[in-house]
């Protein structure tokens, strides 16, 4: 689909198709720099720079306990309502570190978008594991 803009809207964007330009050019080279840093060995599916953006946010796995204080830590996990003996699961919360987050998010799509077999491979391993 070809959009077709008005003469004086397509000058009036053209003054800002330099700055696009040149902050595309910025981000690539920075991004270049963070992924040289990153490990040789990286998690299956895991690109350079998905990994050095978590490692960055995270610091040091070592300060959590288990599982549950990394997923709260990334605000994956739902909140709760208690009182008294009753007590219901919420949506998820908005406390905890946002762009940790979306970087999960994101590397759970591409996981998902990029490796469809994923579910069926991991369900057969599990089935091999239990003989």
């Amino acid at each position: 689909m070809k959009l077709k803009l008005d003469g004086w809207l397509i000058e009036r964007l053209e003054v800002f198709r330099p700055l696009i330009l040149a902050m595309d050019q910025a981000v690539r080279e920075l991004s270049k720099e963070i992924e040289a840093d990153a490990p040789e060995s990286l998690p299956k599916g895991m690109g350079r720079l998905t990994h050095q953006n978590v490692e960055s946010e995270v610091n040091d796995w070592q300060r959590f306990r288990d599982r549950r204080q990394v997923g709260s830590y990334a605000r994956l996990t739902g909140g709760v309502s208690a009182s008294g003996g009753s007590s219901a699961d919420l949506s998820i919360t908005k406390a905890g570190n946002r762009r940790l987050r979306t970087e999960l998010v994101e590397l759970a799509w591409r996981r998902v978008l990029f490796q469809p077999q994923y579910d069926t491979d991991i369900t057969m391993m599990g089935a091999h594991s239990m003989e």
